[in-house]
């Protein structure tokens, strides 16, 4: 059985797995020991450690980080993780022990899971649960009942991600059957100092590196926020990387007439988006139930409006009806956040 007194003087590796939709709003940009949910997970894990009667310290270089699905058997940092914790258990007297907040974060795979945690059974390193205070065993250190709930956790993380995959599969197929586009949408910056994208056309070969004529990257960036403004009224210096392309490609798969339809409508939803804000202000990124509304019913026709699914134009009937009667033509998500909100102001 496991000696509980080794463990608890052991040198702890952690790792520590958030997946992209775990990642707090604002964070993407951040360093990952600066993202305030990596830093609730180590707080777990610390936490966690010391109440099962851990006194050691954590060290820096021991903590691993990785934003990944936990289904995803390539993660390389997940990989990095389990070699230094192998390398270091040769390099140190005192034992080693490898901690996760709970098994899902080590694998939500109970096959590729298994494989990853054979060097760590084979050199004698403990994986530490410390949500559950599960200890699975090694080679030596046998833990039969842990193996048997590993197995379970594991199994059943697998089947839990299937399901939620197939649902989310399902589920954007009926939307997009639906005419509804299921991603954020395109950006219009209503608060621009001008349309940025009609700009965009005008000026995209300063963008250029100095080499090939343009203005250079820190040139570009500051050209382009004297015309435009500052973020996030405006974007940022390196937004017309993916806006310009797929400017161009909405351009080339419309034919004239289609095209300005399409431009006409996009300049009446930037009228409309900027007429809608809360308090009529520049409150960026936060938008009126009609906008809500509207950018749930419309976001295909304005992203994509090539693909079959999204290439009707909406009519004015259609528009008017959807701003006007936003509780109807919200998102499932926003429905639950107006009856709440609105239910509550009525009160």
């Amino acid at each position: 059985m496991v000696d509980m007194k080794n463990i608890l003087k052991a040198e702890p590796v952690i790792y520590l797995r958030i997946s992209n939709q775990e990642q707090a709003m604002g964070d993407a940009d951040k360093p990952l020991d600066k993202q305030g949910t990596f830093k609730t997970q180590l707080k777990r894990v610390e936490n966690g450690l010391k109440e099962m009667g851990f006194t050691g310290k954590v060290k820096p270089l021991n903590v691993f980080r990785e934003v990944a699905s936990g289904g995803d058997s390539s993660r390389p940092t997940w990989k990095n993780a389990v070699q230094h914790a192998v390398q270091l258990s040769r390099q140190i007297k005192k034992p080693v022990i490898f901690v996760v907040t709970e098994l899902s974060r080590f694998s939500r795979d109970f096959r590729y899971g298994v494989a990853e945690m054979i060097p760590l059974y084979e050199n004698d390193i403990p994986i530490i649960a410390t949500d559950d205070r599960l200890v699975v065993g090694t080679n030596t250190l046998p833990t039969p009942d842990a193996d048997i709930l590993l197995g379970i956790k594991m199994t059943l993380a697998g089947g839990e991600r299937e399901t939620t995959k197939k649902k989310e599969k399902s589920s954007r197929k009926a939307r997009k059957e639906a005419g509804i586009y299921y991603s954020v949408g395109m950006s219009l910056w209503p608060f621009a100092n001008e349309d940025p994208y009609k700009w965009l056309e005008k000026n995209i070969s300063k963008a250029a590196a100095i080499s090939k004529g343009g203005l250079g990257e820190r040139k570009w960036a500051a050209y382009q926020e004297g015309a435009l403004g500052k973020p996030p009224n405006a974007p940022s210096g390196t937004w017309h990387k993916r806006a310009y392309p797929n400017w161009m490609k909405i351009r080339a798969n419309l034919d004239d007439k289609q095209f300005k339809e399409w431009d006409a409508f996009r300049k009446r939803f930037r009228d409309f988006e900027k007429k809608n804000a809360y308090d009529g202000a520049q409150a960026v990124g936060k938008v009126s139930w009609p906008v809500k509304a509207a950018r749930y019913q419309f976001n295909g026709y304005l992203t994509k409006p090539y693909d079959p699914a999204f290439s009707e134009k909406p009519s004015n009937a259609r528009f008017n009806d959807v701003i006007e009667n936003p509780a109807e033509f919200l998102s499932a998500g926003d429905k639950k956040l107006y009856r709440k909100v609105v239910g509550k102001r009525r009160n």
